[in-house]
């Protein structure tokens, strides 16, 4: 059995990493509600991607003591959610188109928001990186415009300095900030990680979703000492990825074996 209906894209980057992943949940057996569903590497992954991008949305929601109460905390839910678009978007690009445009560097983490952005707007958006002027994208998600919001994540994330656009020009981050854009992430989020688990599920390997999942450099989150020695997998994610359970919803735990 298997998740995905094309088992030819593999895992490009640390391959026995994730060879290791899939023995790990298949080892949990009956505790696991996916463990003998499971059967390619990248369904591993894929399910290691979804799984730390839930738990960055949940954490972010965790911090608001009301429903929709993010006045107080949207700076500390912000700079939690940003990682999570970039994490998504990362696996959602072409992993050449990347490579031709910015010279092979490491960190295109502007890149991976812009792609991850564009993911929340809509998931049926194919990322093409024809140019490196995604920090000037002025595309509208809501009421923000994308470029905006990769600035904002460069002007949190590193240190508060003076946010700038690749052309050297100032921009007004005060109206780019806004207490609501956590709230709206997070309400977007899920709809849109079932969605990308579908378009996953319903790639033959005539589509592109499986392939540029396979080449992203995403790398397993190893906790030892725990049921996760090998690589953080919630065993609920498929759960919450189907419908069946409530992204936000408690923690499923495995057994120690």
């Amino acid at each position: 059995m298997s998740y995905f209906q094309s088992t030819a894209p593999k895992c490009t980057h640390y391959p026995q990493e994730w060879d290791e992943v899939l023995a790990q949940i298949k080892g949990w057996g009956d505790s696991c509600s996916f463990s003998t569903q499971v059967s390619q590497p990248l369904e591993a992954k894929a399910l290691y991607m979804f799984t730390i991008a839930r738990r960055l949305m949940r954490t972010a929601q965790s911090l608001v003591e009301c429903k929709d109460d993010w006045k107080s905390v949207f700076i500390e839910g912000t700079i939690l959610l940003f990682p999570m678009l970039e994490l998504m978007g990362h696996a959602r690009l072409d992993a050449t188109q990347v490579r031709n445009q910015y010279g092979g560097k490491n960190d295109v983490t502007s890149v991976d928001l812009w792609a991850g952005l564009h993911w929340i707007r809509d998931v049926n958006y194919v990322p093409q990186v024809n140019d490196n002027k995604q920090g000037t994208d002025t595309t509208a998600l809501d009421r923000w415009q994308i470029g905006h919001l990769v600035a904002l994540r460069n002007f949190l994330l590193h240190g508060s300095k003076n946010a700038r656009d690749n052309k050297g020009r100032q921009i007004p981050i005060e109206d780019v900030i806004s207490f609501e854009f956590p709230g709206f992430i997070v309400e977007k989020a899920q709809p849109a990680m079932m969605n990308y688990w579908r378009q996953l599920k319903q790639d033959n390997g005539s589509q592109y979703w499986l392939q540029r999942l396979a080449r992203a450099d995403i790398r397993p989150l190893k906790i030892e000492g725990s049921v996760f020695e090998k690589g953080l997998v919630d065993p609920d994610i498929v759960d919450c990825l189907e419908g069946r359970e409530p992204f936000l919803g408690k923690k499923k735990r495995l057994a120690q074996h």
